[in-house]
């Protein structure tokens, strides 16, 4: 997976879309499904890696680096991220709080 240096990283927040971040150089790139410590305003919040992605939303220049990796392997399998995702477009709820309540605190 080089080249691939942008994560979509879904936060609890009450907005619905994931944040871009990018991962710093000698780091390895988590895997969807990982969590990772992300700067979210003024606050470090613990996020769910959702994918990659090549051509960020937002100017490279304003993306900001992944604090730390949680997990050196997904620990949300593909098929419940799957159903998360579904949740969160069909009770048209952000899919930060669908994560955040899908996960154990």
């Amino acid at each position: 997976m080089t080249g691939l240096r942008f994560l979509q990283v879904a936060v609890p927040c009450p907005l619905h879309r994931c944040f871009d971040y990018r991962v710093p150089a000698p780091e390895a790139v988590p895997e969807p499904g990982s969590r990772v410590v992300v700067p979210f305003g003024r606050r470090r919040l613990v996020g769910l890696v959702l994918g990659h992605t090549q051509t960020p939303q937002i100017a490279v220049s304003r993306i900001r680096e992944i604090g730390v990796v949680l997990d050196p392997a997904p620990v949300v399998p593909a098929e419940l991220r799957s159903l998360i995702e579904w949740t969160s477009r069909y009770y048209h709820q952000p899919i930060g709080e669908c994560v955040a309540t899908a996960l154990p605190a």
